[in-house]
């Protein structure tokens, strides 16, 4: 058995190429044209390392009805295996065996083909290696294995032509999205919503990617822009918008081609935010050294109220409860910097807390509430609109969510359910306030927060995903 991996015509290799580039200019056209000619090509191919006359050839992901017609008219034992009934009824002959199959649980006794050929079905599927390995098995000793493959994919910068059809790549990963997470928004299944999305992240001052194109058409895209917060660093951030493909392994393709830009503009502080339930994107995109820093999260509304620990009695806060506040905000990003979190954000001081308090604590668009224990306030959260959040890009966000903003306990109340009762608290509010739903987010390695907001129902719907090049 010869497996052959690459093609050789002797004396016209030039003029081959420039026939066959000339015809995929017109694919969508005439394909008439262009697959009779790669049909042609392809028989004349195999023909040149066994003759067909006579031969048994498997054609194994059945190309358009020129193949048949290729092969059959050389006298060959054409028999065309596909995994889809329906292709198989446009890619036959009236004398044509058709089998339906999968590529990678071949239906056939071992050594049965002359020929066993696949063309440009490689680079579609999930594992090409069993594949590969059905090929070999089914094709007799001195038989030929043939296969013709494109490459993956090939990866240019993004355009604003592009802008289309990186919506409807878009529109799709929303609407696999919402299957695990029907709470989002349903709009951005509509292409022409998850369009508008991509162009306005494509208008961020500072915006570049990349697009893979396979097969003439885009599988991928990728668009990343800088914040302008000095808490992220010299950065880039990949939103929710930002991202899209038909086959999670091209994101590393296109990040190959956009990183090289973000880095030479000093971009090393890199971001992007990822459907949690995505396990083969997450995958790829750690395989590019992200890792998880933040979750966003959402639960539907309660059924019933909860009940606060005896000890613990949670109520609205009132202007007396100021410097208690003032000093659960610094409270917060001061747990936030300690490990295992580390987080950079800077922590504020008492004095411009209390001031920011003293300014916006009548403010209706907030809710805010505090836990008393024996009559001392040791913790506090707040509600307001998911729309507030500049943290929640448009598709992370569900309709009309309530959003639980904040909560923090001072450290030597903590473990007394305090926690957990201004949470319910507020997600009790979004149900009185006549939000549908309730969302939060939490940075993955706070120890708290990360154990306490699944216990009330939250579930991750988005991860964001941090890299910092060069370390």
């Amino acid at each position: 058995m010869r497996a052959v991996a690459t093609s050789r015509r002797t004396g016209d290799g030039l003029g081959r190429s420039l026939a066959l580039l000339q015809a995929f200019r017109v694919e969508q056209t005439d394909p008439d044209r262009f697959y009779r000619l790669l049909a042609e090509d392809s028989a004349d191919l195999v023909s040149s390392f066994a003759p067909l006359r006579g031969r048994n050839v498997l054609d194994v992901g059945a190309g358009p009805v020129q193949f048949a017609e290729a092969f059959q008219g050389r006298g060959a034992n054409y028999v065309a295996v596909d995994h889809d009934e329906a292709a198989l009824t446009r890619c036959t002959l009236p004398r044509t065996s058709a089998v339906v199959a999968s590529g990678d649980r071949l239906p056939f006794r071992d050594a049965c083909a002359d020929v066993a050929f696949s063309s440009n079905v490689f680079e579609h599927v999930r594992r090409p290696e069993r594949l590969g390995d059905e090929l070999v098995r089914v094709t007799r000793p001195g038989g030929v294995t043939y296969v013709l493959a494109m490459p993956r994919a090939y990866v240019r910068p993004f355009q604003a032509g592009d802008i289309p059809a990186a919506g409807v790549l878009l529109a799709a990963r929303h609407r696999t999205h919402r299957l695990s997470c029907p709470l989002l928004s349903l709009r951005y299944e509509h292409e022409s919503a998850a369009a508008a999305e991509v162009a306005a992240a494509f208008a961020v001052p500072g915006a570049s990617g990349a697009v893979a194109v396979q097969g003439g058409t885009i599988a991928g895209f990728l668009l990343g822009a800088p914040k302008t917060s000095p808490v992220w660093g010299s950065n880039v951030w990949v939103d929710a918008a930002g991202h899209a493909v038909a086959e999670p392994e091209l994101v590393r393709d296109m990040y190959g081609l956009a990183a090289a830009r973000w880095v030479q503009e000093s971009r090393r502080a890199q971001y992007v935010l990822v459907p949690a339930s995505d396990a083969n994107l997450l995958s790829a995109w750690y395989r590019l050294g992200f890792g998880q820093q933040q979750a966003h999260a959402v639960r539907p509304l309660p059924d019933g109220t909860s009940a606060a620990p005896p000890t613990v009695v949670v109520r609205r806060a009132e202007r007396s409860d100021l410097p208690a506040l003032a000093g659960l905000e610094v409270a917060l990003p001061r747990q936030q910097s300690l490990a295992p979190t580390f987080s950079a954000s800077p922590v504020p001081s008492y004095e411009e807390c209390l001031a920011g308090w003293e300014q916006d604590f009548d403010d209706p668009a907030y809710t805010t509430f505090v836990a008393e224990l024996d009559g001392v306030v040791i913790g506090s959260s707040i509600g307001c609109s998911l729309e507030l959040s500049g943290g929640h890009p448009p598709l992370t966000r569900p309709d009309h969510a309530g959003f639980l903003a904040f909560a923090a306990v001072v450290p030597h109340a903590r473990g007394l359910g305090a926690g957990r009762a201004l949470g319910e608290a507020v997600i009790a509010w979004t149900a009185q306030a006549g939000y549908h739903c309730v969302a939060t987010d939490w940075r993955v390695t706070n120890l708290l927060s990360s154990r306490t907001w699944p216990r009330l129902g939250f579930a991750e719907s988005f991860l964001r995903l941090h890299r910092l090049v060069g370390y």
